[in-house]
């Protein structure tokens, strides 16, 4: 006779939450717009070992963005009203 698989423990949207020290309403739009994975049970959203990795991986990958100074930035816009206009 085969064991039982062993039992995984599923987050609630609160304990993610707590977890990745975001706010509730943060995780539950994340999941809303189907930006992280989630398993379904009935309205609850829960999450395993696998949907957490798929979470950590894309807040990974995020990066920031770079800063611009107001001096890159005033050139930036400079050339960008150029090509907008032709030139002028």
């Amino acid at each position: 006779m085969a064991a039982p698989p062993p039992l995984v423990a599923y987050l609630t949207s609160r304990e993610l939450a707590q977890m990745l020290q975001a706010s509730y309403e943060t995780v539950r739009r994340r999941v809303a717009a189907w930006e992280w994975p989630a398993v379904m049970i009935g309205r609850q959203a829960r999450f395993g070992p696998e949907q957490m990795a798929a979470i950590r991986e894309s807040l990974i990958r995020r990066a920031p963005e770079p800063l611009i100074c107001s001096r890159e930035r005033r050139q930036r816009n400079k050339r960008l009203r150029a090509l907008h206009t032709g030139g002028y």
